[in-house]
């Protein structure tokens, strides 16, 4: 062997042994940064943000190639905590298993395990394996098991893409079959489909896509048993500046809600112009105005949180937004109605009420409606009307119940739209055009004076 080539093979050598050293002690280093970063954010009393979820970091066992961590997350959204429990590999450089085949090489991997903490037991919900590749990569693979939820034979999973450097990210999911049931809450879904894909940036939605589709799903306990049928869902979301528009399409053949059969039902709507950062403000801070949606709340106080809380939130995100309703059809039980509209509101008036919001509004549409329809519509609200002025005059009314005294005034009101031109009749069958502008409200171009509707 001559000289020169000594020279290379020691040189290989030494390159080798470095990279040798590297490759043992890079992972240790690599698993120590990770230890701190974990136990700076998730440790102590853990990560609180601003929604309510909690994230803490319950316990770190550090190895040299892998560690063991566990963390428990609650949120208000979640009916139980959850319990994640990891394996960290940290090593070196190594192929990770992926659903679909081997992935790239990659730099970190993890093997998770999600239960719910029902208290004195832990009852598992998803197992996983995500990778790091060196590209910057982030891969995810779920499994739902059985558990807390009763699933098919075939499997139910879930598969998460995300480029950290382009932000990138896809999302897929198909769950066949899944009962679930806990107490007083039950519900069965069949062949849910989700496919989402898109741009995501810090606090922002950015552009992207969402296909939703679920065959059936049930519900059958509860004040409110609840029943549907084939539902889809398109959203899309486009940022341009700062400003985001989004196109949604949702459909169901059939539903049935506390005693009530709807089907189909059919939305087709664009929002333009919309304030990403106030919007982003908004979905924020649903813990304030979700108790909007609690069902034993009166109407008083409903009215009071939504001036309250909803208002501040949601009159920057209308203010120089357009809601157009392309196509709106619903069939129920009590009739049908199907119409397209227009909506933007002034955005130099004030609104901090419900009624500022309906004075700054202006809508141009059209609609046509069953008699039957319009007449369960009226009832309702004269019933609330009634009920507020005459508290207990007849007791509570079941809400199949049809309240004569408000049946008549929505009988008496709907004749009189008619005698006034603001609705067209024929064979049972109301139509007319809307306008809505400096808070004067026209029906077929006639401008509605609503005291005199109920003489």
């Amino acid at each position: 062997m001559t000289k020169t080539a000594k020279r290379i093979l020691l040189a290989v050598i030494i390159i080798l042994g470095l990279l040798l050293m590297v490759a043992l002690i890079v992972p240790g280093v690599l698993g120590w940064q990770i230890q701190s970063a974990m136990e700076g954010q998730l440790g102590g009393r853990g990560l609180r943000a601003p929604n309510g979820l909690h994230i803490q970091l319950k316990t770190f066992e550090r190895g040299w190639f892998q560690s063991r961590t566990s963390l428990l997350v609650r949120s208000p959204q979640l009916p139980f905590p959850l319990q994640i429990d990891q394996v960290l590999m940290h090593g070196p450089v190594y192929l990770g298993q992926l659903r679909h085949g081997r992935s790239p090489l990659i730099v970190l991997g993890a093997r998770a395990t999600v239960q719910a903490n029902m208290g004195n037991k832990l009852v598992p919900i998803a197992t996983g394996y995500s990778v790091l590749s060196p590209v910057l990569t982030v891969s995810s693979d779920w499994n739902l098991v059985d558990g807390l939820f009763d699933l098919s034979s075939m499997p139910a999973w879930i598969q998460l893409r995300y480029q950290i450097l382009s932000g990138d990210a896809e999302v897929q999911a198909h769950i066949p079959s899944l009962d679930y049931t806990q107490g007083r809450d039950a519900f069965k879904l069949e062949d849910l489909r989700v496919r989402a894909k898109g741009l995501i940036r810090s606090r922002k939605m950015g552009t992207g896509e969402l296909r939703f589709s679920l065959q059936a799903f049930s519900s059958p306990k509860g004040n409110a048993p609840l029943e549907l049928q084939d539902l889809r869902l398109m959203l899309e979301t486009r940022a341009v500046s700062n400003s985001l528009s989004l196109n949604m399409d949702v459909s169901l053949s059939a539903g049935e809600f506390d005693t009530h059969y709807y089907g189909p039902i059919r939305a087709v709507m664009a929002v333009n112009q919309l304030p990403e950062d106030e919007l982003m403000t908004l979905l924020a801070g649903q813990a304030k105005w979700r108790p909007l949606f609690t069902a034993n709340l009166s109407q008083n106080r409903r009215q009071q949180l939504f001036n309250q809380q909803l208002m501040p939130l949601l009159a920057p995100v209308l203010a120089s937004s357009e809601i157009n309703l392309r196509e709106l059809l619903i069939r129920s039980s009590d009739g049908w109605v199907e119409g397209k509209f227009v909506t933007s509101f002034d955005s130099q008036q004030s609104m901090t009420t419900l009624l500022d919001m309906g004075m700054a509004m202006n809508m141009n549409g059209e609609f046509q409606a069953s008699r039957s329809w319009l007449l369960a519509i009226m009832e309702n609200q004269l019933r609330q009307q009634i009920e507020i002025q005459n508290p207990g005059r007849q007791g509570p009314l079941a809400k199949d119940d049809r309240d004569e005294e408000a049946w008549l005034q929505a009988d008496r009101v709907l004749e009189n739209l008619v005698k006034k031109r603001y609705l067209d009749a024929s064979n049972g069958v109301y139509s007319s055009q809307i306008r809505i502008k400096d808070a004067r409200l026209f029906m077929n171009e006639n401008e509605v004076d609503l005291f005199s509707l109920i003489q």
